[in-house]
């Protein structure tokens, strides 16, 4: 009996530690990876650029400023990286960074303001040209009010007060 409950307890042991390991697998998958954090600016003023994008070049990792110009990519593989920022706007810009396992690097972009040039655009219209006249007719109405009540009445009402 003894031996029945000490295999059990053994088992759920066993159980727990693969459930643990499982768990804590995927933690050091993302822990081989490092984070860029930094801060977006507009050069020569140092106030923050908000929505710029933020990107690894050669993946799919992205980041979006926020209101402070701010911005974080988590799960950067380590080693060598080029980032760059886009903003409608301003120029972009690539810097490169070294990401190490685990690690937080810090690269700030100060990026300069750019006017967007549009191509010229030419439209032309082509067709028939047509005149039309409107006309006006004035007419003088006189003696409005009989005509209505001769109109509206009804012999069968009791009297021309009523209306329809």
């Amino acid at each position: 009996m003894e031996r029945l409950k000490r295999s059990k307890v053994a088992g759920r042991l066993r159980t727990m530690f693969a459930v643990l390991v499982a768990f804590a697998t995927p933690g050091v998958i993302v822990a081989q990876g490092g984070t860029i954090t930094g801060t977006v600016t507009i050069s020569g003023r140092a106030e923050p650029i908000s929505s710029a994008s933020v990107s690894v070049l050669g993946s799919m990792l992205r980041a979006q400023t926020d209101a402070q110009g701010k911005y974080t990519i988590r799960g950067v593989p380590a080693g060598p990286a080029e980032v760059q920022v886009v903003r409608i706007g301003f120029s972009e810009l690539k810097q490169p960074v070294a990401v190490k396992a685990g690690a937080s690097a810090t690269l700030d972009f100060a990026l300069a303001e750019t006017a967007i040039r549009l191509q010229e655009i030419v439209t032309t219209a082509t067709g028939v040209e047509r005149r039309i006249e409107l006309g006006n007719t004035i007419a003088t109405i006189s003696d409005v009010n009989t005509r209505v009540e001769q109109r509206l009445w009804c012999p069968q009402w009791p009297s021309r007060a009523s209306w329809v």
